[in-house]
């Protein structure tokens, strides 16, 4: 007799510990992430877009109108670069002599993918070293919703053209 109440406390305390609860998702940020991006990107200039004259008007400066995206980043992987690339929007001179830019474009990862960004930089001269920041704003697939901002640090090679950044920053997904 023992053995059998010994068993159905056993059998009561799996039956109640397997009682189904009712659990609520109304709360949306279960749904949200938070991911570190570490990234390696490169900009290699589009001679083909037209120069766009930095202000103030008369500096006789300008700036390349953009160009393609390569590399890769955490979660993006190595990026289409066919696909990815940016347009100049703004330039100015500040009193400094260094530059301040604006551009606005689109990273594409391999499968097609895609978030918008736009991207600020204030480069220093005769060093031609930049620091800035990324803004991610949205996108196709699993880019969808996702926001955040890449803190970045990079030079340009005068001879070429050719930009390359690290970034480090966080991207909130949706």
């Amino acid at each position: 007799m023992k053995r059998f109440i010994y068993f159905m406390i056993v059998v009561f305390m799996f039956l109640c510990g397997c009682k189904k609860d009712s659990v609520s998702y109304e709360n949306g940020d279960l749904k949200k992430a938070e991911i570190l991006i570490k990234m390696n990107f490169c900009l290699t200039p589009n001679f083909e877009l037209p120069w766009l004259s930095c202000l103030p008007e008369g500096s006789g400066q300008a700036t390349g109108g953009g160009g393609w995206w390569s590399g890769q980043a955490t979660y993006f992987g190595k990026i289409n670069n066919e696909k990815s690339y940016c347009e100049t929007t703004f330039c100015f001179i500040n009193e400094f002599g260094q530059w301040i830019q604006e551009s606005m474009g689109i990273i594409t990862v391999s499968n097609g993918d895609y978030c918008n960004f736009i991207a600020h930089t204030i480069t220093t001269f005769p060093e031609v070293t930049f620091t800035g920041e990324i803004i991610i704003n949205d996108g196709s697939g699993r880019f969808k919703g996702a926001k955040g901002t890449i803190l970045i640090d990079g030079s340009t090679d005068t001879s070429t053209g050719i930009s390359c950044w690290t970034g480090v920053g966080k991207i909130l997904f949706e």
